[in-house]
């Protein structure tokens, strides 16, 4: 069962997930939102770890957190081990290195 959700939500994230020029990825909030939570909770998890956070340390509150941007308004964001941010910019969700 593991490996067909692993396969199901590399498959959605080749549509959901795009690495930007700084390193960070985007994720359309959209598609994300539709998804199932088991398989959206996936998709998070797999964009996060690309974008560079540690995949030991991301824990179900912070795939919540970003789950949750994908609802609600612009500039809300949510910390993420390592110094990481995502956070809401109209259709998308940027998660990157927080600035200094």
């Amino acid at each position: 069962d593991a490996e067909l959700l692993d396969a199901v939500a590399g498959e959605a994230a080749r549509s959901i997930v795009r690495r930007r020029s700084d390193g960070g990825l985007t994720l359309r909030t959209g598609p994300l939102s539709r998804l199932p939570a088991p398989l959206a909770r996936r998709v998070a998890r797999l964009a996060l770890a690309r974008a560079g956070v540690d995949p030991r340390r991301i824990g179900a509150a912070h795939l919540a957190a970003v789950l949750d941007l994908t609802g609600g308004s612009d500039g809300r964001s949510a910390d993420l081990p390592g110094g990481f941010v995502a956070r809401r910019n109209r259709s998308l969700l940027i998660v990157g290195k927080r600035r200094s």
